[in-house]
């Protein structure tokens, strides 16, 4: 199994997009020069004729949007407990995000 189909099948879009003509979520891998290699859940979708990217959620160092899943809730509980509230917030939210998107596709 490819990694674009073992995180729609993890995240459970699978089912939902196919029916939306031209439109693909998928992992893409992003190099950086500061950080190294990190990844982001991406949308791409026509939109009169030309292709657009829209980045749903930024993974981090996770592949894949099951291991983001497993790990952020334990990461939120570390920034909790050394006093970083505003780094545990924000990713929160990416981590409710991507359970949003996890239920509403169906998986």
């Amino acid at each position: 199994m490819t990694r674009d189909a073992e995180w729609r099948k993890d995240v459970g879009t699978e089912n939902k997009y196919p029916q939306i003509k031209g439109v693909s979520i998928y992992v893409r891998s992003v190099k950086s020069r500061k950080y190294g290699d990190y990844f982001q859940l991406v949308r791409s979708y026509r939109d009169e004729g030309m292709v657009k990217k829209e980045v749903l959620v930024h993974l981090g160092e996770y592949d894949t949007p099951k291991a983001a899943l497993a790990a952020w809730p334990g990461e939120i509980e570390a920034h909790r407990k050394h006093d970083r509230g505003e780094q545990a917030d924000k990713l929160f939210v990416k981590l409710e995000k991507l359970r949003t998107l996890a239920e509403s596709g169906g998986g």
